[in-house]
């Protein structure tokens, strides 16, 4: 029973490696594709026009230019920390 119950946590653990693989290989694909970034950098030039001018939502563009250029930094989210160490196993990628 304890043998199958290994077994069986190994198949998950593997199957979620295989999964976050599989995310990481479709980001990395999608960002290389002109066609998608194009649509994104479209968009976000859409955003941005329509939120000029706008008190309530302020410029989050400059404020993130600033907080770059400052060297603030956000904390490593969730997700991230999966894409990188999967249960225990370093992952053969860095982000």
């Amino acid at each position: 029973m304890q043998i199958r119950s290994r077994s069986f946590a190994a198949v998950q653990a593997l199957e979620g490696l295989e999964n976050s693989l599989k995310v990481y290989i479709g980001r990395v694909g999608a960002l290389g594709d002109p066609a998608f970034t194009g649509h994104l950098a479209a968009a976000e030039a859409q955003l941005r026009a329509k939120s000029a001018g706008n008190p309530a939502i302020g410029n989050p563009w400059g404020d993130i230019a600033k907080a770059m250029a400052s060297g603030q930094t956000a904390e490593i989210t969730d997700m991230e920390r999966d894409l990188r160490v999967r249960g225990g196993v370093p992952l053969p990628f860095s982000m």
